[in-house]
């Protein structure tokens, strides 16, 4: 895997595909290469972007996306009170008791 800072943005084609159109950036990149991506937004890329990338073939390259690595902002806490209702609302716990229990857990 590479990683380089996009220097300049030199070319862009736009093909149409069965998905939609997808735009080929050809990027100009900090470490003297040049290298062509699709994306289906023609403003993917900026000057000054970080891009991660790795060689697939003689001249292909392709994009590494970054994985997923957060909830979306759920905390913990907050994913145990969901949990909780589910079970409430489905007649697999009592209400009370599991209302009082994540109050006392919210609390400390």
């Amino acid at each position: 895997m590479k990683e380089s800072k996009i220097l300049a943005i030199t070319k862009t084609r736009e093909r149409d595909g069965p998905k939609g159109t997808v735009y080929y950036i050809t990027l100009q990149l900090e470490n003297g290469e040049y290298i062509t991506l699709g994306k289906t937004k023609s403003d993917a890329f900026k000057v000054g972007d970080l891009v991660k990338y790795e060689k697939i073939g003689e001249n292909k390259r392709k994009e590494i996306k970054p994985a997923f690595s957060r909830g979306g902002g759920i905390t913990n806490r907050q994913i145990a009170a969901i949990g909780a209702a589910i079970l409430t609302a489905g007649g697999k716990s009592d209400f009370k008791t599991s209302a009082d229990t994540i109050l006392s857990w919210l609390e400390s």
